[in-house]
């Protein structure tokens, strides 16, 4: 079993090294290459991070990608709504509203399914990886040439 961690980390730690020597130019773009990249890299860092398994992995990245997804959709209807002049000022705080506990309740779902697959003690880091997997993407865009 710890031949088995052992080399699973080893593994982890040579992926990261070879995904940092990626050059980081155009992550800025959207192209559907970068945006691969940068999943990746966050697959290595929230794994790291979260000391996932192998079974919590396989288990937990089909929820988080869906819990990605309906986040971001909720996002976009956000910023549509901002910029949407055919609301009065009460709708659009109205619909602002519904959309942040759309949010929530997302939110709130995802983690009771996440906790079906991982520790509650992991579950409960998952905001702040992706804090922290933000902060870092965002340095490595800032010190490129």
């Amino acid at each position: 079993m710890k031949t088995l961690l052992r080399h699973n980390l080893i593994a982890i730690a040579l992926f990261v090294l070879a995904l940092l020597s990626l050059p980081l130019t155009g992550f800025a773009q959207d192209g559907n290459d970068n945006q691969e990249k940068i999943k990746s890299m966050q697959a290595v860092f929230f794994t790291e991070q979260l000391q996932l398994t192998p079974k919590e992995a396989q288990d937990f990245w089909p929820l988080y990608s869906n819990y990605r997804e309906e986040i971001k959709n909720i996002n976009q209807q956000m910023r549509t709504l901002e910029s949407d002049n055919s609301l009065s000022p009460e709708q659009r705080l109205s619909r602002k509203n519904q959309l942040e506990e759309q949010k929530l309740s997302v939110s709130k779902k995802y983690q009771e399914q996440f906790k079906r697959v991982l520790p509650v003690a992991k579950v409960a880091q998952i905001d702040r990886v992706e804090r922290e997997f933000k902060m870092w993407i965002l340095s490595q865009v800032k010190q490129r040439p």
